[in-house]
């Protein structure tokens, strides 16, 4: 078990959700193609999959985002300064889906050519697996066959999972037409998917009160988004790097993921992790000015409250003004070889850190520092208003 407060801290949901996203079941499947199916992966709008992220869902992070969506308007909501809409641009930027906007089709009439593609993906069987259909693109050089059975497997892996290990065949009429494919509302279809994911979720969560179950649709695309929101700390845990180009889905990891889990974690809760405390920045990859290069954490000096603070972070001390005094006193210069004591009291700013029930708390951090000649002492002190 990972230290309290470190980057490797346990984290645990309230109900225990569990994905069948795998990205990395599709960097192994691009890794493995031959240079012309490279070409045709490429041709239809999804190269970037062969650059996709080394990670996994967040379970604790992503179920607690998943409470806080309204799923029929496809928002995230605390108060009205944390509000986040799964547009189609955003979910475009994330997973750098095709932008067309033509209806996903996923029922219709059993023609001779849905049938035949049913019977070549059930292989004999109940369902289409996924490692069948893995199998079928081995040494498949047809640019309509290898690509429609990429795809399904895309969306069965990364872009919407169901529960199960299992390849929908109801794309197939959506995918019987293969030049049609880049007209697809890919985001719109995606969404639209998460959101009742998301929905089925609470219902079971909230109503049927069930616990450790799993969770479809590309869960990683809310935790991206929030985590793409959150105004994150610097210098208080750990130096870490986000990278905020774009599509996200290629620039993220699973230690940007825990990083955001921690350093937004509110502590008062212990039997289960929830978050919500670091406010919304300004700019982001979704905003009209967007950000989009890498940004290093640094230390901004900024001190939480007791009740806010991680372990790990900087050890804060209390110093009174009349200690300071007391020290001075006792310290002998002539002994030591320094010039005559003096005392600097000097401010260094305030922040004001706000909780996600609102309560704002002020701090201003002064410093003490005691100059003798080549030594510094330095003693941090919060001075609460």
């Amino acid at each position: 078990r990972g230290g309290v407060g470190s980057m490797d801290e346990v984290l645990h949901g309230e109900v225990g959700i569990r994905s069948r996203f795998s990205a990395g079941r599709i960097r192994e499947i691009m890794r493995g193609l031959t240079p012309r199916q490279q070409g045709y992966v490429a041709k239809y709008g999804f190269e970037h999959f062969n650059r996709i992220g080394a990670f996994s869902v967040h379970e604790p992070l992503t179920e607690w985002i998943m409470g806080k969506i309204n799923p029929p308007f496809s928002e995230f909501r605390i108060n009205a300064d944390k509000t986040i809409v799964f547009s189609k641009p955003l979910v475009q930027k994330i997973l750098g889906v095709p932008t067309g906007g033509r209806p996903f089709v996923l029922h219709g009439q059993k023609s001779d050519k849905i049938k035949e593609l049913r019977d070549l993906y059930l292989n004999n069987g109940l369902r289409a697996t996924i490692p069948h259909c893995v199998s079928l693109l081995k040494n498949n050089e047809d640019e309509e066959s290898f690509m429609r059975t990429f795809l399904l497997i895309a969306l069965a892996a990364v872009l919407t999972p169901t529960t199960g290990n299992t390849i929908d065949l109801d794309y197939l009429w959506a995918f019987e037409d293969m030049s049609k494919v880049q007209d697809l509302d890919w985001a719109g279809h995606i969404t639209e998917h998460l959101m009742d994911e998301v929905q089925k979720f609470q219902y079971k969560s909230r109503e049927e009160k069930m616990r450790d179950f799993w969770v479809g649709g590309c869960l990683p695309l809310l935790t991206i988004a929030y985590m793409d929101h959150l105004d994150l700390p610097r210098g208080r845990i750990v130096d870490h790097e986000i990278n905020y180009s774009v599509p996200r889905i290629c620039h993220v990891s699973k230690d940007d993921f825990q990083f955001a889990a921690i350093a937004d974690l509110h502590r008062q809760h212990f039997k289960f992790a929830t978050f919500g405390i670091l406010p919304f920045r300004d700019r982001t990859p979704y905003t009209d000015n967007p950000v989009t290069d890498t940004e290093v954490a640094e230390d901004d000096l900024r001190i939480l409250s007791n009740d806010q603070v991680l372990s790990g972070q900087w050890e804060l001390v209390e110093v009174h003004e009349q200690k300071i005094d007391e020290l001075v006193k006792e310290t002998q210069p002539e002994a030591l070889g320094f010039a005559e004591a003096s005392i600097d009291h000097f401010r260094l700013g305030r922040t004001d850190i706000s909780s996600n029930q609102g309560n704002a708390k002020e701090m201003s951090t002064d410093y003490f520092h005691i100059s003798r000649s080549s030594m510094m002492i330095r003693y941090p002190t919060i001075i609460r208003n």
